[in-house]
């Protein structure tokens, strides 16, 4: 797990944890440990379960930024090495002050699932991955697009005020 799904620093405890457990306990685990424990849900079960780690969650905030979103949800920003994960995540921070919607940390997974699962449904896909994959894929076009959006600072504020 820890080579495959390219997150060396959990211990070996923390993975046989994650494996211990139940479908519905690790997707209740909340934000923390996610881009783990997502990956043991979908080889448990692909059809129902996605991988959510810091490439999403930047390429769905992105989408919101660069959509114009009124009453944008975002999703926290998973610790990642990627360079244009550490610079979107920055913009983010100096965008909104951390007074934007933010999804419930204990339902970022369940609510993330249900986006795509609207997706899939409006686009006549089956696969969610098929999503995943692409907002993975996307994620630095998609956070490149957003820092150039043109709506500045207070308009993030803005929104945050509503």
């Amino acid at each position: 797990m820890a080579k495959w799904g390219g997150v060396p620093s959990n211990k070996e405890e923390t993975i046989r944890t994650y494996i211990g457990q139940s479908e519905d306990e690790l997707a209740g685990r909340g934000a923390g440990g996610v881009a783990t424990w997502s990956k043991i849900l979908v080889l448990r079960n692909p059809d129902r379960y996605a991988i959510f780690d810091a490439r999403v969650a930047m390429a769905l905030n992105a989408l919101q930024i660069a959509q114009d979103h009124e009453r944008p949800i975002f999703f926290p920003n998973l610790p990642s090495k990627n360079t244009a994960a550490k610079a979107f995540h920055d913009f983010m921070r100096a965008r909104d002050n951390g007074d934007a919607h933010q999804a419930y940390p204990s339902r970022v997974y369940s609510i993330y699932l249900q986006v795509l699962r609207e997706v899939a449904r409006r686009v006549e896909l089956e696969a969610l991955d098929e999503i995943e994959m692409t907002l993975f894929a996307q994620a630095e076009v998609l956070a490149r697009r957003a820092m150039s959006h043109p709506s500045g600072p207070e308009h993030f504020s803005a929104i945050a005020a509503e």
